[in-house]
């Protein structure tokens, strides 16, 4: 009886993905890393790449090399919108994004903050950047799904921009209207105004909800701003 040799075959590539459609997809997140700095670098899905299989498609970057990796955050139990991005495209970059109830306030803020002080912050930007996060979420989950029969998105991204810390929180919901009944202490906006170096306000025509773009200084004020001299 001749004996039976067992050999060890190279791993195939994920089934249906095409040479060229790789190819394309990690071009795809290099230039969203640097063209598009209001998410950079995320990707969730790309043609011939279903988001069901943006994984394995992933996986087979990571094993050719390439720093690939998976950018989602989400309280546990929640449905969170997975997306991709490549390391070494630009600056860094934070990207959370949850279903907007309450229990996300104190998770966005953790994660702002760690963020932020990897980033090199100090303390009294971090104590602002939370405070101004905090009241930004809370405008979120109190007010934009109001007439919703469910709450919707909250996304918050964070990057660094030369000496500034750029946070942008977004959702989909009514866009900044009042609401009389708040059980909060109103829109917040002239206490992020104060604590931010610069607020922008965006709403967006294109599709619903409010973005809401706040800009920190990471050395800080100078110690004469701080204490009014």
């Amino acid at each position: 009886m001749r004996p039976i040799r067992a050999t060890r075959s190279a791993p195939a590539p994920p089934r249906g993905f095409s040479a060229a459609t790789m190819d394309e997809l990690l071009r795809a997140l290099r230039a969203r890393a640097l063209e598009h700095p209001e998410s950079p670098g995320l990707v969730a899905s790309w043609p011939g790449v279903i988001a069901e299989r943006m994984p394995a498609a992933c996986a087979e970057l990571r094993r050719r090399g390439h720093p690939v990796r998976e950018v989602a955050l989400a309280p546990e139990g929640t449905d969170s919108r997975r997306r991709w991005t490549v390391d070494g495209a630009g600056e860094g970059t934070m990207v959370v994004r949850v279903i907007a109830e309450p229990s996300a306030v104190p998770l966005i803020r953790a994660t702002v903050t760690g963020f932020a002080e990897a980033e090199g912050a100090p303390e009294q930007v971090r104590s602002s950047l939370a405070l101004a996060v905090t009241e930004a979420c809370s405008n979120v989950v109190m007010h934009a799904y109001l007439d919703a029969d469910a709450p919707g998105w909250l996304e918050v991204r964070a990057r660094r921009a030369n000496a500034m810390l750029v946070v942008e929180v977004d959702d989909e919901g009514r866009g900044l209207l009042p609401r009389h009944d708040s059980p909060g202490l109103g829109l917040g906006l002239p206490l992020i105004a104060q604590v931010t170096d610069v607020l922008e306000i965006v709403s967006r025509l294109s599709r619903p909800g409010l973005l809401l773009r706040m800009q920190f200084k990471l050395a800080g004020a100078p110690e004469n701003d701080r204490t009014g001299a």
